[in-house]
């Protein structure tokens, strides 16, 4: 089962100044950043049973996926 996973407005800004703050301090290292949040997105669409529900389809990807 694949899902759509959406951002926030102020999650898309957080991330950005994230890869921003990152790429000032290592050349590369923001781009890192978000290749890692996009492969956890894509993990998180194509598996959202592993993250357990907090209110109603919201399932936050930062929490550690369950084992079932």
């Amino acid at each position: 089962m694949s899902c759509t996973v959406l951002f926030r407005p102020l999650a898309v800004l957080e991330l950005l100044e994230a890869v921003m703050w990152y790429e000032a301090r290592r050349h590369g290292l923001g781009l890192e950043l978000k290749e890692e949040v996009d492969t956890a997105l894509e993990r998180a669409a194509e598996s959202p049973q592993r993250f357990p529900r907090v209110h109603g389809e919201v399932r936050p990807a930062l929490l550690r996926p369950s084992d079932d």
